[in-house]
């Protein structure tokens, strides 16, 4: 079965969390509780080798389009979070004792999502907002002003091509300035 063959390998950069989000998902297809465990837990165990304590991904920012490879690592952590909230787990709030979790990795890098030129690191392409949706996921669990200046500045409406899709339409906090009819 292919969800075992994914649990029977790892790997130290975006492609152990791309994993986490494949085993994740076919836990919920096959309703493979103890697979679905796993992901969630290795999730929690890869972030002290994978995030430095300032919240960067260090596995990606040693690469020549780091920026990019950082939030495409981060878009995975937080799809796995989103399938996980859906189970009653939160990955969203989950952090190390020394703070590093999900939300210190978002912080860290929403300044060069909103502003990539000021990224300390190697980018040899422009950035064009690669995984830039993932902070749709973002506001809509912290609504921090930051955050929401990340999605005016790629625009709504925000699309992942990868799995997500129209993250938008499904996650947006107040999507457009003005209200049609909230029901509360």
């Amino acid at each position: 079965m292919i969800l075992e063959d994914a649990k029977n390998w790892s790997a130290e950069n975006n492609f152990e969390n791309w994993r986490l989000v494949f085993i994740s998902s076919a836990s919920v297809i096959t309703e493979d509780s103890e697979s679905m465990t796993y992901a969630f837990e290795q999730w929690k165990a890869i972030i002290s080798s994978q995030m430095d304590l300032n919240g960067s991904m260090n596995k990606e920012t040693g690469r020549t389009n780091s920026l990019t490879y950082s939030l495409y690592a981060i878009n995975a952590m937080i799809q796995t979070a989103e399938i996980a909230r859906h189970y009653g787990v939160d990955l969203y709030d989950y952090r190390l004792e020394d703070g590093r979790g999900l939300e210190k990795a978002l912080d860290f890098h929403a300044p060069y999502a909103a502003d990539p030129s000021k990224w300390p690191y190697q980018q040899i392409t422009t950035y064009a907002g690669d995984n830039a949706a993932l902070y749709e996921l973002a506001y809509s669990f912290k609504q921090k002003p930051l955050y929401l200046d990340i999605i005016n500045k790629w625009k709504r409406p925000m699309h992942d091509s990868r799995t997500m899709g129209s993250v938008t339409l499904t996650h947006s906090f107040n999507s457009y300035p003005f209200t049609v009819g909230r029901v509360n």
